[in-house]
């Protein structure tokens, strides 16, 4: 998933390079636009249109030519269900767009390390692939009343980024069940995905540049795992 943001960082910074005085007016309006869509996402919180799902995003400076980005999305699914997903390494190319190839190349215990491949169509019908290695740690089951919560935390190693880190959380949260109530097992839960990652590009290219496409592929992301949950589900229900 990190590679694709970073495909598109170099594709991105290739383009903002080209100027010329003919072309002075559709430059100078494309540089509005992008810079609009960047103080939006700077602001704060952005709601996106998830059908009946809340996706929340938020961007932060942290440090010389360095963002940190939060985002998350509730999913119709438990916890586990989420986990199973995430973890399942080797299937995410198969419903995340721009991740060409995601190959677990070490496991251990609560441990992964991964080799990916994203691709992105250029113009003129090129492709662009960037690679990258991602260390993966899982972190253990946290339980406290009615809420459960489990992390994995991402660095990179290898990449074009000069930092590239985070974590994924999923938060599952349930109401109390009492004696008169209606609800069964696993009825009025809430499980929420989050995504956090600090980012620092190449010095040669600004972080504002950049990040609403970051942003956008983040969420994204988000919506893919959501959907592919909710597949998941269907999926046990027809075959039971």
């Amino acid at each position: 998933m990190m590679d694709r943001n970073n495909q598109i960082v170099l594709s991105c910074g290739s383009a903002v390079e080209y100027s010329n005085s003919k072309a002075k007016l559709p430059i100078k309006r494309k540089h509005r636009r992008l810079h609009f869509a960047i103080k939006q996402q700077a602001t704060g919180f952005l709601k996106a249109s998830a059908g009946d799902k809340e996706e929340l995003l938020e961007t932060m400076t942290k440090g010389k030519n360095s963002r940190r980005i939060r985002s998350k999305i509730s999913i119709n699914a438990s916890l586990d269900a989420v986990w199973k997903i995430l973890t399942d390494y080797e299937k995410l190319a198969d419903f995340i767009p721009g991740l060409a190839v995601s190959k677990l190349i070490e496991k251990k215990d609560n441990f992964a390390r991964l080799y990916q491949i994203g691709q992105q169509n250029l113009l003129f019908g090129l492709k662009f692939n960037a690679k990258a290695v991602l260390d993966c740690y899982e972190k253990e089951l946290q339980s406290l009343a009615s809420v459960k919560k489990r992390d994995i935390e991402f660095k990179m190693t290898e990449g074009d980024f000069q930092f590239f880190e985070g974590k994924w959380s999923i938060e599952q949260s349930c109401k109390p069940i009492s004696e008169d109530s209606n609800l069964s097992v696993g009825e009025g839960c809430e499980t929420t995905l989050s995504y956090l990652v600090d980012v620092k590009p190449k010095l040669w290219l600004p972080v504002h540049l950049v990040e609403g496409r970051i942003c956008n592929e983040i969420k994204t992301n988000l919506s893919c795992i959501r959907d592919e949950a909710q597949k998941l589900i269907h999926d046990t229900l027809q075959d039971d």
